[in-house]
């Protein structure tokens, strides 16, 4: 039981990565007892706030009489009951931080932020046959080579055979290096493809525009976002979890 607390706790302060939420989520979806216990974590915290108020405000309203009682008294050593009441307030106080941190949302942009660095820092080495020059780009990428990688990934990019997954890593170089408008170009592109049956792009588009944050760009984010949990495309749980938090 304190196990699975600390684990539904590390969810909701942030703290999984990608792959663990996916878990943490399938299991509430599969785990009807996990799933009470994830209802119950919630509401214990939703009631722990107005307790803790209350509380703070009884034990600020004692310290002040106590402080107007002992004015013109000669200071001497803390009782064992000064000790407790210190103890106790400190102990308040580390849950109604702790509280303040559950509360706490991540903006869209450090959200992005952080898929990119637990999730995008390397690729994956594919296997196709004659895919050298491929895996030569990615090999770049993940050694962070990345105008090594941007010149393959390019060349490749015009070539049919390669061209999807040439535009998606070629969008990836570039967001990795913060070339939103570069990035995005890709990401457009690999949108457009009719072909795929399912497409990442518009999923990377978002977290494209989620990093840049620029005038309007969470807005349009937050719609593609939408539209990829409504037609479950890669990422959409991803995007589930985020508009949650949003």
């Amino acid at each position: 039981m304190t196990e699975d607390l600390e684990y539904i706790e590390r969810y909701f302060l942030g703290d999984l990565n990608a792959g663990e939420k996916e878990i943490f989520e399938k299991r509430c979806e599969g785990d009807k007892e996990f799933a009470r216990e994830v209802s119950l974590y919630i509401t214990m915290r939703a009631g722990l706030k107005q307790t803790l108020i209350n509380e703070k405000k009884e034990q600020f309203s004692k310290l002040y009489q106590n402080r107007e009682s002992n004015a013109v008294t000669i200071l001497r050593p803390w009782s064992s009951g000064v000790i407790r009441y210190a103890v106790a307030a400190a102990a308040c106080l580390l849950i109604f931080l702790s509280w303040m941190l559950f509360l706490r949302s991540d903006s869209p942009k450090e959200l992005a932020e952080g898929y990119v660095k637990e999730n995008l820092n390397s690729l994956s080495v594919t296997m196709s046959e004659g895919s050298d020059s491929l895996q030569q780009g990615i090999a770049a990428y993940n050694a962070e080579e990345y105008n090594k990688a941007e010149d393959i990934f390019r060349e490749l990019s015009i070539n049919k055979k390669y061209r999807v997954e040439a535009t998606k890593d070629l969008g990836l170089t570039f967001l990795v290096r913060q070339q939103y408008d570069n990035a995005l170009e890709q990401f457009d592109a690999l949108s457009d493809n009719d072909s795929l049956y399912a497409n990442p792009g518009p999923f990377y588009k978002a977290v494209t525009l989620m990093q840049r944050s620029g005038p309007g760009d969470e807005e349009a984010a937050k719609l593609i976002l939408q539209d990829v949990v409504q037609k479950q495309l890669p990422g959409h749980k991803v995007a589930s979890g985020w508009l949650r938090r949003w």
